[in-house]
């Protein structure tokens, strides 16, 4: 009785040893960043809870579908180096492993048929107990412990044991793969973006030399220094000089845009009344309106709100938006420029009674070179104008959204924190 007293004792405390373990290498893999040196370090304490010589975590490259060692002990490091099984080799108890999702308990190596070694050599094992690694019915590898040192066999509860212990590490492995995937991603983004900037400014820095002397020359012929011109020949001089001018302020444009999404425009910030800039951009626009006969104004609360930013940025992002609104209201029309100073930020909005904006177009308003439907490509810059306006403002902490509905009217806000 004493005897088997004993031996639920010893197994208790085995029990318990294995669960603080276990606890343990949860706490580990949640808290580490490198989850390298963590596995390693973690496969150590198991092969000495569990006694044994040897032990491997072997991860399934998904391009290659071979697996490879990531870890071990016990095992000559060149064999770790050079250990490359083939997934579809079903002679292999890894791959077996793999390919069916179950684990494999050996109790007596010799006695094993239908399996070879990796190297087609002899088992040294006497025994082993081979795990898969899975994550959301995915195949992530092979946890593999061989050969226990007082040389007993592994049995039913080092298999639940170790199943548990897989769980945690196909969780730990699977959230390391996400975030090195999702690392590339944004390195590839990072490439992509930077090779868009070089290319726009490329582009645009090229286009500017032939332009320079198609201008001038416009310029000479203009001036009759060529020979002298009729009027026919002025009034289609006068609208290559035009087009010519758009095409610069285009470039321009294309520019700005690219040195303000790529983080290359220094804000210089000063504190600033927005009452004061609001009224000097909407002076500005008193004759354009005057001649389409739309109604402009103002409604504004605290006058005397200081925001600190940058005003030419700010100017700029206002005329953006006024001459949007413009360009779409139809004579007659209203446009109504609202400001108030809210607990942390300032309000803006530019309202219009124009042709509005429909749900598809708004999803895509502040993209690059969209127009829309509505869009006119003898005015404005391509699409520039509203990309360009949500750069500045995010570029000051703010956010810039619009709220329309076809033939309703559209209403562009952004915010700036205070």
């Amino acid at each position: 009785m004493r005897s088997l007293n004993r031996i639920k004792e010893k197994d208790l405390k085995n029990q318990l040893r294995q669960l603080s373990t276990l606890y343990r290498i949860t706490h580990e893999l949640n808290s580490s960043l490198d989850l390298n040196r963590c596995l390693q370090k973690i496969i150590k304490e198991v092969a000495k809870l569990l006694n044994v010589t040897r032990i491997s975590l072997m991860l399934l490259d998904e391009q290659s579908k071979e697996l490879t060692i990531k870890c071990a002990v016990g095992i000559d490091k060149e064999v770790v180096k050079n250990t490359r099984i083939k997934l579809k080799d079903s002679s292999n108890i890894s791959s077996w492993v793999a390919q069916s999702g179950k684990p494999l308990l050996v109790s007596d190596i010799q006695r094993l048929k239908g399996f070879t070694k990796w190297n087609s050599g002899a088992y040294l094992d006497n025994s082993l107990l081979s795990v898969p690694l899975k994550r959301r019915k995915r195949i992530l590898g092979v946890l593999n412990v061989n050969n226990k040192k007082d040389g007993s066999s592994f049995n039913r509860d080092d298999l639940e044991f170790l199943s548990m212990l897989t769980g945690e590490f196909s969780l730990a492995i699977d959230n390391a793969q996400l975030y090195q995937k999702l690392i590339q991603t944004n390195k590839n983004l990072k490439e992509l973006h930077q090779m868009r900037t070089n290319f726009m400014d490329d582009i645009s820095h090229n286009l500017r030399s032939p332009l320079s002397a198609v201008q001038y020359a416009v310029d000479i012929v203009k001036s009759e220094r060529a020979g002298k011109i009729n009027v026919q020949q002025r009034h289609l001089l006068s609208m290559v000089d035009s087009n010519l001018n758009y095409i610069n302020r285009l470039i321009n444009r294309i520019l700005e845009l690219s040195r303000l999404q790529s983080g290359r425009v220094e804000l210089k910030k000063e504190n600033i009344y927005i009452a004061k800039l609001i009224k000097e951009v909407v002076d500005s626009f008193k004759p354009l309106i005057k001649d389409k006969g739309i109604i402009l104004r103002r409604k504004i609360r605290n006058r005397n709100a200081q925001i600190f930013v940058d005003p030419d940025r700010i100017r700029d992002l206002l005329i953006n938006l006024i001459d949007n609104a413009i360009r779409f209201t139809p004579t007659g029309g209203r446009i109504t420029i609202e400001m108030a100073k809210l607990v942390d930020f300032i309000k803006i909005s530019v309202i219009d009674t124009g042709i509005g904006i429909s749900k598809q177009e708004i999803k895509r308003l502040f993209t690059r070179f969209y127009l829309g439907k509505s869009g006119d490509s003898t005015k404005g810059t391509f699409g520039l104008g509203l990309a360009i306006s949500k750069s500045i403002v995010e570029m000051h902490g703010g956010n810039i959204y619009v709220e329309s509905k076809k033939g309703k009217g559209a209403k562009f806000t952004f915010t700036l924190p205070c």
